[in-house]
Order: C-alpha cells, then structure tokens, then sequence
C-alpha cells in the first residue's frame, strides 16, 4: 500500500513539471510613470522636460522674409538713400528698415524717435528760419493706439524719406527741408508680440499715387464716422508752380484691413470738425474745409468758400454735400447769390442781392467803386441779371406792373438778348400764370446765344458760373 502512496505522489509532481506557465499581461488602462534618465555622473534619476515651441516669425504683405525682432545691442541701419526705384528692391528695403527699427524698439515712441535722428539732419533752410535745432521734424511720428477696440493696440508710423541735399559740391542727407519732409505712412499689427507692417498708406486719389506723402502731418485721431473706432486724418501739403493744396487722407483699421474713407483738397485752406448736422448718428463729425483760392491769374475771378464733407453710408467715404461761398460785394458775385435765394425760395433775399447788385453796378459807372474784372462788355449784362432776378420776383408776388418796369429797365443798356429774355418770361407768365414755367422760357432764350448773353467774355477756370439762369422749380 505504500508504494502505491508513493507511485501516485511521483505521478502528481511529474504532471505539475509538464503544464504550461500563464504570462501576466499588461493593464492597457494602467498610467505609465515619467520616464526617468540617470546622471551618467551620480546615477541620480533625472526626469527629462518637453522642449517648448517657438513662435513660428510673422509674415507681412509687405516683405518677402518672416520678421522677428533684431537683437537690443545691435541697433538697426537707416535704409539707403532714395535715388530711384526702378527694379523695384528700394522701397521693400525701406520698410524692412522701418519693421526692424520698431521691433527692434519694442514699439517705443520714444527709442523710434531717437534712433532716427542719428540718422540724417535738419535741412539748413530750416534752421536758417530760426528752428530750434532739436529734432522736431512735422513728418515724423509714431501713434500706438487700438484702433477697431479690440484689446489689442497697433501703430501708425510716419518714416522718413532720406535725401542727399547738395550745394554745390557740399552733400549731406537730410530728413527735412523747408517745403519737402517725405515721409511714409506705415501701419503695424501685432502678431505674437512682433510688430508686422500690413499696410502702406498712399493718397489713392492721387494721379502719380506715389507711395510717400510730401509733408504727412497727423491733423486727428478718433472716431469721425460714429462707428466706434479710431479714425485717423493725415494732412499734407502740396504746392505746385502758383498754388499750394491740403491734402486730407481719412482712414481706419477695421480688425481685417485699412478702410479708405476719403481723400479731399482744396488750396489754400483751414480744416475744420464739426458736428455733422444732417447726421443722427451719436459721436459722427462732418469736414469743413475754407479756403479755395487758385493763385494764377488764368483762375479768374474767385472768392473763398466752405466745403462741407459728410460720411456716405452707403460706399464708406466722406463726400462734398455742401459747397457755401463767402459773402462777396462783387456785383457779379451779388446776382450769383440772389440767383440762389431763388432756388432756396427766398425771394425777398434775393431782390435785396440783386438791387444791391444794381446799385455798386452804378457805382462802377460813376467812377466811384472800383471791381475787378467789371468793364463794357460784362457790365450791361450783370445788370441785365439782376433786372430778370428782380421780374421773376415781382412774377412771384404777381405784379405785372413791377415786372413791365423791369423789362423797361433793361432796354437802354443795349444787350438785346437780355430784353428778350424779359419779353419772353413776361409772354408765358401772361399766359399761363405759371413762374417756373416763364423763367424756363427765358433761360431757353439766353442758353440760344451764350457769346452774348455770358456775363463775361471770358471765365477763368476758378470762377463761379451758373448752369442755367432759372433758378425756380416747381
């Protein structure tokens, strides 16, 4: 019995030796611990750190390359001086210099300014006009503001264009001279705290659309069109061979791109914001400029006006809504207004402008006024407007009898075609009792023969012409 005790135990421990071993498999859900790196020095366990991502450098629409910031001990280069541009590469090269100077600056008003005035000088005109000799240059600045309200700000710089000044053999580089500061007008956004240039600004109502502004002077930042966001207004000036004009360029940043809203001039000028009162809109400014006159004498005979621009919902653009000439004792200047009156219903204004007309008309003839450009031929016919502006006024009151006295009035100066046009408005008013239908006739007449019904023999190209001589509707 117990050798079969012992055959069975031998049996039982020969099957355990010959059954398969089962592997442990590992827990997919199981978190594996940071993986540890020994010090090849201590053996001490080191845990290895992810390395973090750079920035990868902005691009702008401007420039070729990515931009980054250049380093703070290595001050940037100014850019060549301009000569010409004719492969294309100087003005890329002159917003590359100006992208490196403000990142290199950090956006610093302050380090801009100084950085460039190392570059070039004052032009001697200038400081022979008793300029200070700081550096105070009217086409340099530098604006940090968040224009669409965003958080976020961005800048406005005004570059200057290097010139090489020359006296006779004596050179310099200036930035300024007394009539001729060039600058460009670049706009910075911010991209991972790198300043990338996105738009370069140009006068698009210019005929040679340069890309510098003549003498770029920052004349207003804030919101002109009531939509919340900043507006900026550059004015330059730009003289030709008799005239000098103020360019007004108005733009803004919306968040996606620069928005023109307007290019406007006129010479000789002053500038003026103001509420606009055609507007409901909270906070939107119209533009008066006053100014206007041309100096050459193939302008003409001229006087100052207003000019009144208001914002234009419907393209996004300041636009001329109102032009207001300045009151003028000119006869011819007189008769002009009393012909407005008309048109704005005003009649017993408008017999005033006329009988005043009338009256330095014969003050002219007695040698006691004296007007320029008034003499035989444009005389009789002046008067003759004010006598027809005087009938239509008497049509108006309806009395025929003022009326005959003013077609009588107008015989004796011996311009016929203004007799005729009296006799021709008095015929249809006679007939049809109808005032805008008789001054229809009588601009017919006068619009058959302008070489003898025009005030005056010859117009300059700055003086005020009527377009018709009927200034009633209906």
């Amino acid at each position: 019995m117990r050798f079969y005790h012992y055959l069975i135990i031998v049996l039982l421990l020969g099957l355990m030796a010959c059954s398969p071993t089962t592997e442990t498999q590992p827990d997919p859900t199981a978190v594996t611990p940071p993986t540890e790196a020994a010090d090849p020095v201590t053996n001490t366990p080191q845990v290895v750190e992810a390395e973090t991502a750079v920035p990868t450098p902005p691009l702008s629409p401007l420039l070729d390359e990515p931009i980054s910031r250049p380093p703070a001990d290595q001050a940037p280069e100014p850019p060549p001086v301009w000569h010409s541009d004719v492969d294309g590469k100087w003005l890329p090269t002159t917003i590359r210099a100006a992208t490196d100077l403000v990142n290199w600056a950090e956006g610093d008003p302050e380090r801009i300014l100084a950085q460039i005035e190392t570059w070039g000088e004052i032009g001697a005109d200038l400081l022979a006009e008793g300029r200070d000799e700081a550096f105070e240059l009217p086409n340099v600045w530098v604006e940090i503001v968040d224009f669409n309200r965003d958080g976020q700000s961005e800048l406005l710089f005004a570059f200057p264009k290097r010139q090489e000044l020359c006296v006779g053999d004596d050179c310099r580089i200036v930035l300024c001279t007394f009539i001729y500061c060039p600058a460009y007008i670049l706009f910075f956004t911010q991209t991972n705290g790198i300043y990338v240039p996105v738009e370069l600004l140009r006068d698009s109502d210019q005929a040679d659309r340069q890309d510098w502004f003549d003498v770029p002077t920052l004349f207003h930042m804030g919101d002109v069109t009531g939509d919340g966001r900043i507006e900026v207004l550059i004015q330059q000036e730009r003289c030709g061979a008799h005239t000098c004009f103020s360019n007004l360029l108005i733009g803004g940043w919306d968040g996606n791109m620069w928005q023109n809203y307007g290019s406007l001039k006129q010479s000789y000028t002053e500038i003026s914001l103001v509420p606009d009162s055609e507007s409901e809109v909270v906070g939107r400014l119209e533009i008066q400029f006053h100014g206007g006159i041309i100096g050459s004498a193939g302008a003409g005979l001229q006087r100052q006006r207003t000019e009144i621009y208001r914002f234009n919902e419907a393209n996004g653009r300041f636009q001329l809504a109102e032009r207001i000439p300045d009151p003028d004792d000119h006869p011819y200047y007189l008769v002009l207004d009393a012909h407005a009156a008309l048109s704005q219903d005003d009649p017993d204004l408008a017999y005033d402008l006329a009988t005043n007309a009338l009256a330095h008309i014969a003050a002219f003839r007695n040698d006691v006024r004296d007007f320029m450009f008034l003499d035989d031929w444009s005389v009789p016919r002046i008067a003759g407007l004010g006598h027809l502006q005087r009938l239509m006024v008497a049509s108006l009151n309806d009395d025929m009898s003022a009326m005959l006295i003013e077609r009588d009035t107008i015989i004796p100066y011996n311009v016929p075609i203004y007799a005729e046009a009296a006799q021709a408005y008095i015929d249809v008013y006679e007939e049809t009792a109808d005032p805008v239908a008789a001054c229809i006739e009588m601009d017919a007449v006068l619009q058959a023969d302008p070489d003898q019904s025009d005030p005056f023999d010859w117009f300059g190209y700055n003086t005020e012409r009527l377009e018709s001589y009927c200034p009633l509707t209906p």
